[in-house]
C-alpha cells in the first residue's frame, strides 16, 4: 500500500492505492492459462483447468461462488455430472511460499434442452420403400391480406444421391404430377405448392414447384406419394383430432416430420412447426428458449361432486352475431338480432338467405340432378360473393353471384342443366360447379348429412373453383 499527496487548486488530497491481490503478480508465481467458461447439458462431465508457474510446491483451492470445494486441490477440477446445482462461477487460488494468486472467474452454464430438442430426430427416411420423405405439410396457412396461396407439402431426399421424380405424383389434398426432368438432389428439399410464385415471394426460396388448384379450406389431411410405376410409397392421413398436434390445424403452423423413425403414418412422428407458416424448403429449426417450457399442464372440466347443468357445442360464429335461446323452453340455439349480454335475449336474426331445398339422391341416380336451393325471403337482392358451403359440399360462390328476392337458386356439383326443373332459368341452374367435388352424397358424411352455408368471409373467393 502506498500514499501520494497532490495539491489541486489549493486543496490537499491524499490518494491511497490498495493492491489487487487477485491480479498483482507474485515474484515467481503467475497463471499462464486461465480456466474457461463451459456450456454443458445435464449429466455432462465438466473439467476446469489452470496452468500456473512458480517455485514449487504449488497448492490449489478451487471455489464455487467463493466457497471452497471439497477435493478441489489440484490443477484440474472435475464435475462428474452437471446439474443446475453446479451452475455458477468457478475460480482457483494458487499458492506457494512466495504468496498467492487467484484465477479469473469461469462459469458452468447448464443448458437444459427443450422438449423438442430432446425428442426431435435428424431428417431421415420414414419408410423402407423410399428414401424420399414427406417432411412438412401446411394445409391451413395463416390468413393473409395479400391473398397469397401458401398451402404446401415438402419432400426431402434423405439419400446422399439424387432421385429422379419425373412422373411421380401427389394425390389427396394435393393433386400434382411431377414434370419431366424433376431431379431432387441428395439431402435436399423440394416444396410443392399451388402457387409457386406466392411461396417464393413470401419465403424467399427457389426450390419450389407446382401450379394447380389449391386445397379447399377444410380439405382432407391425406397426402399420398406415388412413383411413376404406379406404386404408392408414402401416405399420411393427418387429422385435427388427438393425438395429432392441435397447433397445426388452425393457428397457422405446419406439420413437420420430427421423428421419422416412427413412420409417416404414425401421429407420434409429427410435431407443429417452430414458427407460423412453417419452414418450407429447409429443415425446421429446433424450438429453443424459455417459452418452449410453457405448456398446458392440467385440465379439469368437471370437478368431482359436480354435475353439468347445461352445455353447448358450437362452431365458428359470424363477427358480432351472438347465439341465444329461450332458457325456459331450451329450444335449439339460433343467431340473435343483436348481442344482449346481461339482459333478455333479442329476437332471432332473420337470415338474408336460407337453404330452402336439397336433393342429394335423385331418382335418376345422376350426379347432375342433385342440387341445393337457396331462397331469399327479403325484398332486395342479396350478393353471394364470398359465401360458401361446408361439411357436405366445399363450394364458394363467385364475386358475381347473387339471389333475387323471392327467387330460388340451386347449387349443383356439376354444370349440366337439369331437365327435371324446367321452370328454372339457365342462369339460375348453372350458378357454378366444382369438378373436384363429385356427388353431393359422396361429399356428405354417411352418419350425418349436413350442408352448412356461411356468409361472406373477410377474404375473396379462392381460385380453386371453376365456374360456368
Amino acid at each position: 500500500m502506498s500514499r501520494h499527496l497532490a495539491v489541486l487548486a489549493g486543496l490537499a488530497v491524499v490518494l491511497t492505492l490498495l493492491p489487487d491481490t487477485s491480479a498483482a503478480p507474485i515474484p515467481g508465481l503467475f497463471i499462464r492459462h486461465q480456466p474457461q467458461d463451459v456450456a454443458a447439458a445435464p449429466g455432462d462431465r465438466v473439467t476446469f483447468r489452470v496452468d500456473a508457474t512458480g517455485a514449487p510446491p504449488l497448492w490449489y483451492q478451487w471455489r464455487l461462488d467463493g466457497s471452497p470445494l471439497a477435493g478441489g486441490v489440484a490443477a484440474t477440477f472435475q464435475v462428474a455430472g452437471a446439474t443446475v446445482a453446479w451452475a455458477g462461477g468457478y475460480d482457483v487460488i494458487v499458492r506457494n511460499d512466495a504468496g498467492a494468486v487467484t484465477s479469473r472467474l469461469a462459469r458452468i452454464d447448464v443448458q437444459i434442452p427443450s422438449p423438442a430438442q430432446r425428442t426431435h430426430e435428424p431428417p431421415g427416411p420414414s419408410s423402407r420403400r423410399t428414401g424420399i420423405a414427406i417432411s412438412e405439410i401446411l394445409l391451413r396457412p395463416p390468413a393473409r391480406e395479400d391473398r397469397r396461396q401458401l398451402a404446401f407439402v415438402e419432400l426431402h431426399n434423405s439419400n446422399p444421391f439424387f432421385e429422379d421424380l419425373s412422373g411421380w405424383r401427389l394425390s389427396g389434398a394435393f393433386d400434382f404430377t411431377f414434370p419431366p426432368r424433376t431431379i431432387l438432389a441428395g439431402n435436399a428439399y423440394l416444396v410443392v405448392v399451388a402457387a409457386p410464385d406466392d411461396l417464393a415471394a413470401v419465403h424467399g426460396i427457389t426450390n419450389v414447384i407446382g401450379g394447380f388448384a389449391p386445397p379447399a379450406p377444410h380439405a382432407s389431411g391425406t397426402v399420398r406419394v406415388w412413383k411413376r410405376s404406379g406404386a404408392k410409397v408414402l401416405e399420411v392421413e393427418c387429422s385435427d383430432e388427438d393425438p395429432w398436434p392441435a397447433a397445426a390445424f388452425g393457428p397457422g403452423h405446419s406439420l413437420v416430420l420430427a421423428r421419422p423413425s416412427f413412420g409417416e403414418s404414425d401421429p407420434r412422428a409429427w410435431a407443429a412447426s417452430a414458427r407460423l407458416g412453417g419452414s418450407p424448403g429447409q429443415p425446421d429449426p429446433l424450438p429453443a428458449g424459455p417459452l418452449e417450457w410453457v405448456v398446458l399442464n392440467e385440465i379439469l372440466v368437471q370437478p368431482d361432486g359436480m354435475r353439468v347443468l347445461d352445455a353447448v357445442r358450437f362452431r365458428g360464429q359470424a363477427s358480432g352475431i351472438a347465439l341465444g335461446r329461450d332458457p325456459a323452453d331450451r329450444p335449439p340455439w339460433s343467431p340473435l338480432h343483436r348481442p344482449t349480454p346481461g339482459t333478455a335475449n333479442a329476437g332471432p336474426l332473420a337470415p338474408p338467405v336460407i337453404i330452402n331445398e336439397l336433393l342429394y339422391h335423385p331418382p335418376s341416380e345422376q350426379d347432375a340432378d342433385e342440387f341445393i336451393a337457396l331462397f331469399n325471403p327479403g325484398s332486395e337482392p342479396v350478393s353471394l360473393a364470398g359465401w360458401r358451403f361446408t361439411d357436405g359440399v366445399d363450394f364458394e360462390f363467385p364475386s358475381t353471384a347473387s339471389t333475387a328476392p323471392d327467387r330460388h337458386r340451386p347449387r349443383r356439383p356439376r354444370s349440366q342443366s337439369c331437365l327435371h326443373h324446367a321452370h328454372l332459368t339457365h342462369r339460375q341452374r348453372q350458378v357454378g360447379h366444382d369438378p373436384r367435388q363429385g356427388a353431393l352424397v359422396e361429399r356428405a358424411r354417411r352418419d350425418r348429412r349436413r350442408w352448412i352455408l356461411h356468409g361472406a368471409p373477410p377474404r375473396p373467393p379462392r381460385g380453386a373453383v371453376d365456374y360456368t
